[in-house]
């Protein structure tokens, strides 16, 4: 498993502290960003991962051809999520895209605290 560019580790920080609430975590072995339980966003070898609503989705693939769903495995895709090339994270209108993401992350019922 590749390391994620300490550039966009950087970036990722940035883009965190755009929602105070966050619960930062660790997911595939990567930071995370999550609310009620749900990660909203994480980074994944060279890319920033997005929960999105289906139309957000949508939006942001057909927007930006390189924004393909997330797949942590080849042939396993995480429904609801995108991966987003590094590049395009370091582009301001990323930060309304991650705020959409804790959007519909905090709108999901909040899970049980784990035992």
């Amino acid at each position: 498993m590749d390391k994620s560019p300490p550039e966009l580790v950087e970036r990722f920080e940035e883009l965190a502290t755009l929602v105070p609430g966050a619960v930062r975590k660790q997911m595939f072995g990567y930071p995370c960003c999550v609310v009620g339980g749900h990660m909203f966003a994480s980074l994944f070898e060279d890319s920033l991962v997005l929960r999105l609503a289906e139309a957000s989705r949508s939006e942001l693939m057909e927007t930006h051809e390189a924004v393909r769903q997330f797949e942590p495995r080849a042939g396993r895709p995480m429904t609801g999520f995108v991966r987003v090339p590094g590049p395009l994270a370091h582009d301001d209108a990323i930060e309304a895209w991650v705020l959409a993401a804790y959007e519909q992350a905090a709108a999901l019922p909040p899970k049980a605290p784990k035992r």
